[in-house]
C-alpha cells in the first residue's frame, strides 16, 4: 500500500511537472511569425505591381494610356477571378503536405511571376525583335503576372490564419501581423520612387530580383518553422498520453490493492467474531457435561 502511494505521488508530480513546461503551442516555440511573410512579399509586391506600375508599362510598352488602362483591368479582373480558384488549390496543397503545401504554391507565385514581369524588358536584350515591343506581347506578359500574384493574397491569409490559430487558438491577431505588409508597402515605395528617378525604370528589373529572393526565403524558412513547430507539438502529445496512460494504470492497480486490502479486513473481523461465539458454545457444553455426571453420580447413590 506504501509503495502504491508512493507511486501514485511521483505521478502526480511528473503530471504537475509536464503542465509546467512550455507547450509546443506557446509563441516562444514557433520562432517566425506570418509579419515576416507580409513584410517581405509587400515588399515584392511593391515593386511588381505597386505605385509606379502604369508609368512603368507606358515606358516600357510605349503605349498609349488607354492601352495601359486596358492591361491594368486585365490585371485586376484576372486576379479576381482566381484568386478563389488558387485559394482552394493552395488548400488541397495544404492536405496532401503539411505545413509547407501553401508555402510551396506561395514560392512558385513569386518565383513566376517575377520570371513575367522581367519579360516586359526582353526588348532590352533582344531589340532586333520588334514583337517585344507591341502591345500584345505586354497584355500576354502581364497577364501571365497577374495569373501569378492572385495566389499573393488567398494563400498568405491563409497561412497567417492557420499559424494564428495554431498559436494562439483564434485569428484575433490578424491585423497585427497585416500591419507589417502596410507598413513594408509604403517603405518599399519610399525607397522605389527616387531609385527610379535616379536610375531609371531599369532599376525595376534587379528590384524585382532581390525582393524576389527575399521572399522565397522568408517562405522557407517560415514554412520550416511551422512544420518543426508541429512535430513537436505531436511529440508533447505523445508524452502527455503517456503520462496520462501511466497515471490511469496506477490508479487501477491502486484501487486492486485497496479493494484486497478491504476483502483481508473483512475476512479478520469475521474471524474475531466467530472466535467469542465457539468459546461461549465451548464453555456452555462444559457446563452440560459437568451437571449431567453430578445428577449420574446422586442416582445411582440414591
Amino acid at each position: 500500500h506504501r509503495t502504491m502511494t508512493a507511486t501514485t505521488t511521483k505521478t502526480s508530480t511528473d503530471d504537475n511537472s509536464d503542465h509546467g513546461r512550455t507547450t509546443p503551442n506557446s509563441t516562444s516555440s514557433i520562432p517566425f511569425r506570418p509579419r515576416i511573410l507580409y513584410g517581405s512579399l509587400f515588399a515584392w509586391m511593391s515593386v511588381t505591381g505597386g505605385r509606379f506600375l502604369a508609368p512603368f508599362l507606358e515606358h516600357e510598352a510605349q503605349v498609349s494610356d488607354a492601352m495601359i488602362g486596358m492591361i491594368l483591368a486585365f490585371h485586376y479582373g484576372i486576379m479576381g477571378a482566381l484568386s478563389p480558384i488558387v485559394g482552394v488549390y493552395a488548400d488541397a496543397q495544404e492536405r496532401q503536405h503539411p505545413h509547407v503545401g501553401r508555402g510551396h504554391v506561395l514560392q512558385g507565385g513569386v518565383v513566376l511571376g517575377s520570371l513575367c514581369f522581367a519579360l516586359h524588358g526582353l526588348y532590352r536584350l533582344l531589340p532586333n525583335i520588334p514583337a517585344l515591343q507591341t502591345w500584345w506581347y505586354h497584355l500576354v506578359v502581364h497577364c501571365g503576372y497577374a495569373t501569378c500574384f492572385a495566389t499573393m493574397f488567398p494563400v498568405l491569409d491563409g497561412m497567417t490564419v492557420d499559424c494564428l490559430k495554431r498559436i494562439h487558438g483564434t485569428s484575433m491577431d490578424y491585423g497585427q501581423e497585416r500591419m507589417y505588409g502596410a507598413v513594408s508597402w509604403g517603405v518599399t515605395n519610399l525607397i522605389l520612387g527616387p531609385l527610379i528617378d535616379k536610375f531609371g525604370f531599369g532599376v525595376y528589373y534587379p528590384c524585382t530580383l532581390l525582393t524576389a529572393l527575399y521572399g522565397v526565403i522568408t517562405i522557407t524558412l517560415f514554412s520550416k518553422s511551422q512544420a518543426a513547430a508541429a512535430a513537436t507539438a505531436n511529440i508533447g502529445n505523445n508524452d502527455d498520453e503517456e503520462v496520462a496512460q501511466e497515471s490511469n494504470e496506477s490508479s487501477a492497480l491502486l484501487q486492486n490493492n485497496n479493494h484486497l486490502n478491504g476483502n483481508h479486513n473483512t475476512t479478520e473481523e469475521s474471524e474475531k467474531s466467530e472466535a467469542p461465539q465457539s468459546t461461549s458454545s465451548s464453555t456452555a457444553s462444559s457446563s452440560t457435561s459437568t451437571i449431567t455426571l453430578v445428577l449420574l453420580v446422586f442416582g445411582t447413590a440414591y
